[in-house]
């Protein structure tokens, strides 16, 4: 009983450690070769930090407008209804409307005779129906149309104007410092997947000679040339040498990841970019004119985006 269950047990280590092989080898099989130039243009177009500056900038534009806009005359439309059965209310309504109530002309005939006959407004008053306290739901449309344009009002709006462009001018060296600096993190990860292979390769020709110098000491000791603290010498050699290049491994795939974080590339996402360390060209960088610290200073308070949008904002 005890053997089967060691038995399914190594079946089942067995099956978890191939399908370990296949997902690593999967993986390998993702990758895509990407060139520099490539790279920073992958970059620029896709990553986080990038595509959210130029969306702030986009809001910084549109602030624009909207600040503009404050110049312009605003056109006002107010519908209103009102529904009353109050007495005064609905006299009021009436009273420029010639409705089929008639206080319209009943209002232009009480005017008449108080201007024309006023020993006759008591009795006109008191012919004048129940109307005026007994009546009966009145509703009424009210529609306003109001046309504003600001003339002055203490600069506020030209403040506003201003501030809005100086904002969006800011975004603008913000757009163009995070350009630069995931530019840079693209070209420094470029170049740590180039050092680590190096430092892989070096590590494989270590190792091999190690396992040639393991090999002479085994066969010395077998012939009894040497003592075995010699073997164990170099047995330890050996393993420090496995433990180098197990490190510069790790060094490699960690380069590599840090070169898809520089492209902005999601972590989990199953295809990964990495460069063909075989066609490796240096890179050609603009000659800069010798300067002093002090003129170099100068120089970055002059030049950088990232302080002229600071000032700017």
């Amino acid at each position: 009983m005890r053997i089967k269950k060691i038995q399914y047990s190594v079946l089942f280590f067995g099956i978890m450690l191939v399908c370990q092989v296949i997902s690593v080898l999967a993986k390998e099989q993702t990758r895509q070769m990407i060139s520099i130039q490539e790279a920073i243009e992958l970059a620029q177009k896709q990553h986080p930090m990038i595509v959210e500056t130029r969306e702030n900038l986009n809001v910084a534009k549109t602030n624009i407008d909207v600040a503009r806009s404050s110049f312009l005359p605003k056109l006002q439309l107010n519908e209103i209804y009102t529904r009353t059965n109050d007495p005064v209310a609905v006299f009021g309504i009436n009273m420029w409307q010639n409705t089929n109530l008639g206080f319209g002309d009943l209002f232009r005939d009480f005017m008449d005779t108080q201007m024309s006959r006023p020993n006759d407004l008591p009795t006109f008053i008191n012919t004048v129906d129940r109307r005026f306290y007994d009546v009966t739901d009145q509703g009424n449309f009210q529609t306003q149309l109001n046309l504003m344009q600001p003339i002055f009002n203490g600069g506020k709006e030209h403040i506003g104007y201003r501030m809005a462009v100086l904002q969006s001018n800011a975004m603008e060296h913000q757009e163009k410092r995070m350009i630069d600096m995931v530019t840079f993190q693209v070209i420094r990860s470029y170049l740590a997947i180039f050092l680590s292979t190096n430092y892989l390769h070096v590590a494989e020709k270590a190792l091999e000679s190690a396992n040639e110098h393991l090999r002479i000491a085994e066969s010395h000791v077998k012939s009894g040339t040497v003592v075995s603290s010699d073997l164990l010498r170099a047995k330890v050699h050996h393993a420090s040498v496995e433990e180098m290049k197990i490190s510069a491994n790790n060094q490699l795939d960690l380069a590599i990841f840090m070169f898809n974080r520089s492209l902005g590339v999601d972590s989990n996402n199953d295809q990964i970019f990495t460069v063909n360390t075989d066609t490796f060209h240096a890179l050609k960088l603009p000659e800069y004119p010798k300067m002093t610290e002090t003129s170099l200073i100068q120089k970055a308070f002059e030049t950088r985006n990232d302080l002229l949008a600071i000032k700017l904002s």
